[in-house]
């Protein structure tokens, strides 16, 4: 049962990678809403409210484990974002993401000036002093946080241009690029877990480390990305315009484990 444990809480942080963040700018506010299925389960819950105001947003990102896992493997995250378009590109203010494993709760907050660097650097772990050093320049250098990162990549992006290209990440303690890449054109049919069936496009999803303390091996996000890679392809994220807008926005992930398959539905879209 452990192996499996440590498996969905490090693939629960890969949702976040995919999902909380495809969201169209183009209403005032809109809520997006995820199921995560394993093994035919249904395993996690996470939703999704993006509100912009005279040139401000605020993304907030939901996540927390179902049925039997959450009762033996409880596990939450929300993801916060807020800043400002600053000439047609989104820059943060505030990024606070809060996760909570069983009893362990684990916080990071950046603070960001007008000029989009980081001023303030928190992470905060129980049974460790909080960790407040200057964020890394050069970690942090042409990188942003997670949401607005691929908010920004997506935004600029409909079924012409595609979901293929990359950006820059820091987190608080490593740079990572987040690379799209072997774009497919796909069709979702109807099924009673999902809100939306139709044409989609699909690109597969890859973290790649660039800088900063990682492991020797393969753990977390990396062991779950070699896994799937060796199962046959990496994760790949579907997406499609959704409500008339342009913007793509992800209807379904999928992705093979040495535990099965995993897949996440898109269960409600409003605005």
């Amino acid at each position: 049962m452990r192996p499996i444990l440590l498996f969905m809480k490090k693939y629960l942080l890969l949702l976040l990678f995919s999902l909380g963040v495809f969201v169209s700018p183009a209403e005032a506010a809109q809520t997006y809403k995820y199921g995560i299925y394993g093994g035919g389960f249904h395993v996690v819950d996470a939703d999704m409210i993006l509100k912009e105001n005279k040139g401000t947003y605020d993304l907030t990102v939901k996540a927390i484990t179902q049925g039997f896992l959450g009762r033996v493997a409880p596990w939450s995250s929300v993801m916060v974002s807020k800043g400002r378009d600053i000439k047609n590109n989104w820059q943060p203010d505030l990024f606070e993401n809060v996760t909570v494993w069983r009893n362990d709760a684990k916080t990071t907050i950046l603070k960001y000036n007008k000029n989009g660097v980081i001023t303030d650097r928190i992470v905060k772990e129980q049974g460790k002093a909080e960790d407040t050093r200057e964020a890394d320049p050069q970690l942090a250098k042409n990188a942003t946080d997670l949401p607005t990162g691929i908010m920004n990549f997506v935004r600029h992006r409909d079924l012409k241009q595609g979901c293929e290209g990359s950006f820059n990440v820091y987190d608080g303690k490593r740079r990572f690029i987040i690379r799209m890449a072997g774009q497919q054109n796909d069709v979702i049919k109807p099924n009673r877990y999902t809100q939306y069936a139709g044409p989609v496009i699909s690109c597969t999803i890859e973290v790649i480390q660039d800088g900063g303390k990682w492991a020797d091996e393969n753990r977390g996000w990396f062991k779950i990305q070699e896994d799937a890679r060796g199962k046959g392809g990496l994760p790949r994220v579907f997406l499609t315009p959704l409500n008339g807008q342009t913007w793509l926005v992800p209807v379904r992930m999928e992705l093979s484990s040495p535990y099965g398959n995993f897949v996440m539905h898109l269960t409600q879209a409003t605005r």
